[in-house]
């Protein structure tokens, strides 16, 4: 059990792969990827977002999809890439903390497109990442602290941001124009 004084934020992991799915959806020539660290919740959930959104769009796309049972290693996160890519991928999604590094210097490598997680990522490969699924957690801690200030805090029990809070989305960088921009926004404000 949870003790009253606690609340636990969560937040809908797909919710920002949707958000990111619609973006790659719109982006690649018809094949993309997602590389995970660990088949577990905290990260299929970006996939099943991804997967939805690319669905929804009606294209023709083929999604790859591998886990590298790591955390950490970045060599075998930049094999799968490269595998991938092999493939025809030409925007890769990872959720892999560690080996999301070498994902993106392999496709910065072979001049296609990455999407990064849980905080901005472009900063970290400038020319290929497009944007990254977000977890804002900010937002969350905001909100939780202004329930408390309010006398609204409800403790023992897990709190989920999602979309319609903000506390999932995606990042806006220089790659996506602002037609796409637009596009994406209305889409999840369908969403909400």
């Amino acid at each position: 059990n949870t003790p009253s004084n606690i609340t636990s934020i969560l937040f809908d992991e797909a919710g920002a792969g949707y958000s990111v799915g619609l973006i790659a959806s719109q982006m690649t020539k018809g094949t993309v990827g997602f590389i995970g660290g660990m088949e577990i919740p905290s990260v299929t959930g970006f996939l099943d977002g991804y997967k939805e959104a690319i669905k929804e769009e009606g294209k023709d796309i083929k999604v790859l999809t591998q886990y590298a049972n790591s955390f950490t290693d970045s060599a075998k996160g930049k094999a799968i890439a490269q595998q991938m890519i092999s493939q025809g991928a030409d925007i890769i999604f990872t959720a892999g903390g560690g080996v999301n590094s070498g994902v993106w210097e392999a496709c910065n490598e072979a001049g296609i497109k990455a999407v990064g997680v849980d905080m901005p990522s472009n900063q970290f490969a400038p020319n290929t990442i497009i944007t990254s699924a977000l977890k804002n957690i900010g937002t969350g801690l905001e909100i939780t602290i202004k329930d408390l200030t309010e006398g609204k805090f409800k403790g023992g029990e897990a709190t989920i941001y999602d979309l319609s809070s903000g506390g999932v989305g995606y990042e806006i960088t220089d790659h996506l124009s602002n037609e796409l921009i637009e596009y994406v926004d209305n889409k999840l404000e369908s969403k909400k």
